[in-house]
């Protein structure tokens, strides 16, 4: 369909850049970034309109995710942490899921 391509390279992209945001504040924070592997995603959906829910719940599901890190950061009284969260991805993650 015309723009999916597009549509799920820039959203990938974007993912991407994100991850990497993450492992660089906890590298300047002192910490120190394992990582593990992850089950290859979902490769084939039946209609449009199902890869599209999908994307939408992975969406709403990083949301929460960041949600839960800013509560923590917050209750920890970890303005930096809250900072971060809400500079780089809060507003964003709503945009996403109305786009």
């Amino acid at each position: 369909l015309h723009g999916f391509r597009d549509f799920f390279k820039k959203a990938a992209e974007e993912e991407t850049e994100h991850a990497q945001m993450f492992i660089d504040y906890i590298n300047k924070r002192g910490g120190r970034v394992t990582l593990k592997a992850i089950g290859a995603p979902k490769q084939e959906w039946a209609t449009a309109l199902e890869a599209l829910e999908d994307a939408l719940a992975l969406e709403k599901d990083v949301n929460a995710k960041i949600l839960a890190m800013h509560e923590v950061a917050d209750n920890d009284k970890d303005a930096q942490m809250t900072d971060f969260l809400e500079g780089n991805f809060l507003k964003e993650q709503v945009d996403a899921i109305k786009e």
